[in-house]
């Protein structure tokens, strides 16, 4: 079956494309198929083409370019290709006869997006839809006083296509300072905007910043409103000339917390962001002393602040590593004796992280935590002089088991280091599993995997690809949905799924330890049904006719990461109690698995991904859950293989996937829980 285009025509009065395709099939049909979305979960659309035969074999097709622009719901972008179908079979057509075939873009007045009809690599013709090209080139940057003002120039091929310039600028503040994925939006500016207008923005009035951020990257841009479809819009990065890319600027401290400062920058694509920071702020200790008892440290505050200080505290908290930085969510306070500027604290060593659960090869950073009379609020690290450097050594902690020393960390500043526990046991037990191929695969007796596991464990109970957030909330009826296409053991993990009988199957099982990993909601999607019932849209719903059934229903996908972690923050924790109710969470073991960018191809060299930015993105996303997860349940055992050097493996058993590892991967994860099984069986 073929089909090949061999004309094509432009009615430019009704914005239609004529496609002229010869086929040797009989009674052809032909469709317009927006190819999927591969970075999140994206319903299949597809559009009968109007189609007239004109001679023998030949057919003439009519795509309505509006249409598209019309449907279009706010993607970056989407492409259409044509299909020719007969019966159940279908194939794309191919444009190999119009390579170097150049069509003209369609524009709708007032829209923010356009239709550019194109030959792919692949020889086949179609359609993107794209934001227009529309530009913001800023001048004459100043900032003082915590005002940034600007002249901004609107520009670019298609600008001539808007009809108002309705919109806003916002800031956009990263996740880390090092991406590009943002988690929260500051309006700074509505109206209509000129072709050139003067910018004036109050920095230091509307900014606000929390006082355990470090630091954050807000990047500016321009969002131009499309007349036609309220929420769609144009998001335009602002661009200085290559005249004033190292322009640079001076801090000013922001009124809703003056402890924090910030200051515009510009970025390595010669872009405008703002950066904030309590790192002007300096706390310097002036005295550190490690005896064997307790610790004695005393700190100066070096810096300019707009009101004395009415309250000072020495802060521990648990470092969690994200991506290159640094997030805390366990924290132990000291009260700190305050005069003037300078603080001093006694640590009593025996008392030392006595409340929490503290956890082998695991670092603590100092902070101290001020308050001014205006009851602002900062925690500020401790800065160590060269004076105050030097080697100190270790000791016991409250639980005997583990041993601790302070340490200058490579920012020079003050943390404390927690060392291996030193215990060995042996023993057996019987496992179950909530998690993907990650935790699961360990448990396969084929050579790849790991052939004497049944030896040591024995898995009872696998819940395959179900995110939390589904399997707490309410149940839904499976029987709506057409299940075609989902074999019998996926089958069972789909109806725990939407009938909600995880706790009851774990309980039967009566296991030893259960393993989890969050990979489904580190980067699958959910299926909302209704204010209380959510599905995870797992690969065996995606690869069935289940999603051709689904009516109604929302989509939570990763592309606003801020919703998603606000509602799985919420049912994770109604998981832990429910959870605990079954385990205690010594018995609960998270595998911190993560996607990898490079594979071994079949000539074992190293190769990338294509998406490394999608696998940074779920990285970083599935960081941050793992890192609450343990924050709810400090207790968890905890296997981490992001210290090894393993990567993909093109010949992994069940097809190449950045999920899917070498062979060596599960032999040392099955070390892994095997030290932690044995050191519990010796230990009772």
């Amino acid at each position: 079956m073929r089909a090949d285009i061999k004309n094509i025509d432009i009615n430019e009065v009704n914005n239609k494309v004529l496609i002229t395709i010869k086929t040797n099939s009989q009674n052809p049909t032909f469709l317009l198929k927006k190819r999927k979305n591969h970075r999140d979960f994206d319903f299949s659309q597809e559009e009968t083409v109007t189609s007239t035969e004109i001679q023998d074999s030949h057919f003439r097709i009519e795509v309505n370019v509006d249409q598209l622009l019309n449907q279009h719901k706010g993607d970056k972008e989407a492409k259409w290709l044509i299909y020719m179908c007969v019966g159940h079979e279908e194939v794309v057509v191919d444009a190999t006869a119009m390579v170097g075939y150049k069509a003209k873009h369609f524009y709708k007045e007032g829209s923010t997006f356009k239709v550019v009809p194109y030959i792919t690599q692949d020889k086949t013709f179609a359609f993107l839809v794209r934001e227009i090209e529309v530009h913001a080139k800023v001048t004459n940057l100043e900032y003082a006083e915590g005002q940034m003002m600007f002249d901004m120039e609107l520009y670019g091929n298609d600008y001539q296509y808007l009809n108002s310039n309705s919109g806003e600028l916002c800031f956009k503040r990263r996740v880390q300072t090092d991406t590009q994925f943002y988690i929260e939006t500051l309006t700074a500016m509505q109206g209509n905007f000129e072709q050139t207008t003067r910018v004036k923005l109050n920095i230091k009035e509307r900014l606000i910043a929390n006082y355990h951020d470090k630091e954050a990257c807000w990047d500016l841009f321009i969002k131009l409103q499309d007349e036609h479809e309220k929420g769609r819009f144009a998001l335009i990065p602002l661009k200085v000339e290559q005249t004033d890319k190292n322009k640079a600027f001076r801090y000013h401290s922001i009124q809703k917390n003056t402890f924090v400062k910030a200051k515009p920058f510009i970025t390595g694509n010669q872009h405008v962001a703002l950066y904030v920071s309590d790192i002007p702020n300096k706390m310097i200790a002036t005295h550190l002393i490690d005896e064997e008892s307790f610790i004695e440290l005393q700190v100066e505050a070096r810096f300019n602040h707009s009101s004395s200080l009415s309250e000072g505290k020495l802060v521990i908290k648990r470092r969690c590593s994200v991506g290159k930085d640094f997030e805390y969510h366990d924290e132990e306070v000291y009260e700190m004796e305050l005069n003037d500027k300078q603080l001093t604290v006694r640590l009593p060593k025996q008392k030392l992280l006595s409340i929490h659960h503290v956890r082998p090869d695991e670092t603590w950073d100092f902070f101290i935590r001020l308050k001014d009379a205006n009851l602002h609020q900062a925690d500020l690290h401790i800065d160590i002089p060269n004076e105050v450097k030097r080697a100190f050594p270790y000791f016991e902690l409250s639980e005997s088991a583990y041993k601790a020393k302070l340490f200058v960390n490579g920012a020079s500043r003050l943390s404390l280091y927690v060392s291996k526990a030193l215990r060995i046991n042996n023993n057996a037990a019987k496992v179950a599993v909530l998690g993907t191929c990650f935790s699961r695969n360990a448990f396969n007796s084929t050579q790849y995997f790991n052939p004497g596991y049944k030896e040591m464990f024995k898995c009872v109970f696998t819940q395959f690809h179900s995110s939390v957030v589904s399997l707490v909330s309410q149940p839904v009826d499976l029987n709506q949905f057409n299940l075609a296409g989902i074999n019998e053991r996926d089958l069972t993990y789909v109806k725990i799924d939407h009938e909600k009988t995880f706790f009851e199957e774990l309980k039967q099982a009566n296991v030893d330890y259960l393993i989890i990993d969050l990979y489904s909601d580190a980067s699958k999607s959910l299926f909302k049904l209704s204010e209380d019932q959510y599905v995870s849209n797992s690969y065996i719903l995606e690869e069935s006719d289940y999603v051709k059934s689904v009516n109604n229903v929302e989509v939570i996908t990763h592309e606003d990461s801020e919703r998603y972690f606000s509602i799985w923050k919420k049912a994770v924790q109604q998981f832990v109690v429910k959870l605990k109710e079954v385990l205690p969470e010594e018995k609960i073991i998270l595998n911190k698995g993560r996607f990898t960018d490079v594979y071994l191809d079949e000539s074992r060299n190293i190769k990338r991904f294509s998406d490394p930015d999608l696998i940074k993105r779920n990285n970083l996303f599935w960081e941050k859950l793992d890192n609450y997860f343990i924050h709810l349940m400090p207790q968890v055992k905890v296997i981490d293989l992001t210290d090894t050097p393993y990567i993909g493996d093109i010949k992994y058993p069940f097809g190449l996937s950045y999920s899917h590892y070498e062979t060596g991967y599960y032999k040392e994860f099955l070390n892994r829980l095997t030290k932690i099984v044995l050191t519990d069986q010796l230990n009772k």
